[in-house]
């Protein structure tokens, strides 16, 4: 199974798991979605084509799809029923850092049960872009472990070097992974707590 099969196949699943509703009004009230902005500057090393994207994904999903409709109908987001809103500017932030057919590579795809290998190539994809030495192909797995008993390991290095495993989560069964300094990782929850995300550390 390939990256993008696993994406679809979390984005149909839970497309079916709430009800939609009309599509005149907004199912919540409407949300600030400015703190997008200094989180996705927090996760970028403060990337300004980031911040230009994530200024649009903040003034509302119609803005962003606008300026990427190919992308989003890759990514099979399309129209969005009032009741799924919050979720898809949710799911739009969190893949479009990952860098699944963007220019960026600012985070990990992590499916449940995946290989530490993959999990390791990833994030020093996300090491290369932020342009920091972690020394991830240092740490010593037993090589029995499971994937969330090497994302804990994983975890405890960073750590000891100035960042966090940050994870968004996103309601499913795998893993959204960011590398964000240690000292702004109480900011990162605050900030995505204002939007409606929940946002923990693995360490």
């Amino acid at each position: 199974m390939g990256l993008f099969d696993v994406f679809s196949r979390d984005r149909r699943d839970r497309q079916t798991e709430q009800p939609s509703v009309g599509s005149g009004e907004r199912a919540t009230a409407a949300v600030d979605y400015s703190p997008l902005v200094p989180m996705a500057a927090l996760i970028s090393n403060d990337d300004p084509r980031v911040a230009a994207d994530m200024t649009l994904l903040a003034a509302g999903y119609d803005s962003f799809r606008a300026a990427h409709p190919e992308w989003c109908a890759t990514m099979q987001f399309g129209d969005v029923e009032p009741a799924h809103y919050d979720a898809t500017i949710r799911d739009v932030f969190v893949y479009w850092l990952v860098g699944y057919n963007t220019p960026y590579a600012y985070g990990a795809y992590i499916d449940w049960k995946e290989e530490t290998g993959d999990i390791v190539w990833q994030l020093e994809r996300v090491t290369t872009s932020l342009g920091v030495a972690l020394g991830l192909a240092e740490i010593a797995f037993p090589g029995d472990e499971d994937t969330e008993a090497a994302l804990r390991q994983i975890a405890q290095h960073v750590s000891e070097r100035g960042y966090t495993l940050t994870v968004i989560d996103t309601e499913s069964d795998s893993y959204h992974l960011y590398l964000v300094p240690r000292a702004e990782h109480e900011r990162m929850v605050t900030l995505g707590a204002a939007v409606g995300f929940h946002i923990y550390t693995l360490g």
